[in-house]
C-alpha cells in the first residue's frame, strides 16, 4: 500500500522533482527530450528537401547542378538495379557501396527515427496523461510498432524500396504517400512480394490508428476535463500521424477500387 501511494504521489510531481533514473520516463524527459522532434524531421526529409538543398549548393558553388531525369517507381516491378539507375549510379562496386550507404541513411533518418521518437514521447509523458489520451496514444504507438516491423521486413524482402527518390518521381501521389504514410508505402511493395494480407491490414490499420491520433490530440488539449495534458512534442507527433489519414483516403479512392490503389495507376 505504501508503494502504491508513493507511486500516485510521484505521478503528480513536476518533472524536475522526479528522480530521473534510467530508463524511467523522467530520465527520458530530462536527458533525451530532443529525440521527440525526430519524427517531424523524418517527415521533412521524406519531402526530398535534402536533394533540393544539395542541388542549390552545387548551383551556388559550380554554377550548375546534376542533371536529373524524371523517375517512376513501380511497387510491383522496381528492383535494386532500377533504383540504382534512378539515383544515377552504375552497377559497379562503387555504385553498390554508395547505394548501400544511401539505403542505411534513409532507413535510419527517414524511417526508423519516426516510430522510435513517437514511442519515446509517449513513454516519457504517459504518466501525466488522462485515460482517454493514454488509450488513444497507446493505439498510435501500436501503429508505430507496426511500422517498425514493416521496416525490418522490407530490409529483408525489398531493400530497394529505401532507394526511392521522391524529388524526381513523376507521380505526385506516390511522393505524397511516401511523405505522409511511409508505412503504407513500404507495405505496398511487400504486398506484391507475397504479403498481400499485411498490405491490406497496414492500410486499414493506418486509417484507424491514425484517426486515434486526432482523438489523442483533442484529449490532450481538453486537459481541463481530466482527459489528458499536452506538450509540443506530443502535439507535433499526433498531428503528423493524423496527416496520413486524408492521404490514405485519397490514395484509396484512386480509380475507385483498392486493386488499382495497389498499382497507384
Amino acid at each position: 500500500m505504501h508503494g502504491q501511494e508513493l507511486h500516485r504521489q510521484q505521478r503528480h510531481l513536476p518533472a524536475s522533482r522526479k528522480h530521473a533514473m534510467y530508463p524511467g520516463a523522467a530520465w527520458f524527459r530530462k536527458n533525451i527530450h530532443e529525440l521527440y522532434f525526430a519524427a517531424p524531421v523524418a517527415m521533412l526529409l521524406r519531402t526530398g528537401c535534402t536533394d533540393c538543398l544539395g542541388y542549390f549548393l552545387l548551383m551556388g558553388f559550380f554554377g550548375s547542378g546534376p542533371e536529373s531525369r524524371a523517375t517512376e517507381f513501380n511497387f510491383k516491378t522496381s528492383t535494386w538495379s532500377s533504383q540504382l539507375k534512378d539515383l544515377g549510379l552504375k552497377e559497379d562496386f562503387l555504385g553498390q557501396i554508395i547505394a548501400l550507404i544511401v539505403m542505411l541513411v534513409k532507413i535510419a533518418f527517414f524511417h526508423l527515427s519516426q516510430p522510435l521518437a513517437m514511442i519515446a514521447a509517449f513513454y516519457a509523458y504517459g504518466p501525466f496523461m488522462g485515460w482517454v489520451q493514454w488509450s488513444c496514444g497507446f493505439l498510435v504507438c501500436f501503429r508505430e510498432a507496426m511500422y517498425l516491423a514493416i521496416i525490418l521486413l522490407t530490409c529483408c524482402v525489398a531493400p530497394h524500396v529505401f532507394l526511392f527518390v521522391p524529388l524526381t518521381e513523376k507521380r505526385s501521389s506516390v511522393s505524397l504517400l511516401f511523405f505522409a504514410s511511409p508505412q503504407v508505402f513500404l507495405a505496398l511493395s511487400l504486398g506484391h512480394r507475397g504479403y498481400e494480407v499485411l498490405d491490406v491490414l497496414t492500410y486499414l490499420g493506418s486509417l484507424f490508428f491514425d484517426s486515434c491520433a486526432l482523438l489523442a490530440f483533442l484529449a490532450g488539449t481538453l486537459g481541463g476535463f481530466g482527459w489528458g495534458t499536452m506538450w509540443p512534442a506530443l502535439a507535433i507527433s499526433y498531428m503528423l500521424a493524423f496527416v496520413s489519414v486524408p492521404v490514405n483516403l485519397h490514395q484509396g479512392s484512386v480509380a475507385g477500387d483498392y486493386d488499382k490503389f495497389l498499382r497507384l495507376g
